[in-house]
């Protein structure tokens, strides 16, 4: 699952500052950070099995991805994009790649 935005975190992780905030849109970043959030999601599923209702699975995906999100905004100076979007972006980017598997 992780593996579909792994091409885009690594385009993301490898830029610059000055990169990102000329060409970074909120959909690109989401993209880029579902790579983290997927992969994350996977290695908890593998400990802890798939949660039947879709309402926790939601609710276990929102509790990884929100704090990536923090996280990198802070760390990469993501601040010119909007928040709200790149959250709602990546949830429903890992909630379709789940949906597939």
């Amino acid at each position: 699952m992780a593996d579909k935005y792994k091409a885009q975190y690594e385009t993301f992780e490898s830029s610059t500052l000055a990169d990102r905030q000329t060409n970074l849109t909120n959909h690109d970043a989401a993209t880029a950070l579902s790579y983290l959030a997927a992969k994350e999601y996977e290695e908890y599923t593998a400990a802890n099995g798939k949660h039947g209702s879709v309402s926790k699975r939601d609710k276990i995906i929102r509790g990884i991805v929100n704090p990536i999100v923090d996280r990198e905004f802070t760390s990469k100076q993501l601040y010119f994009l909007d928040k709200k979007t790149v959250v709602e972006t990546t949830v429903k980017n890992v909630e379709l790649a789940e949906k597939v598997l």
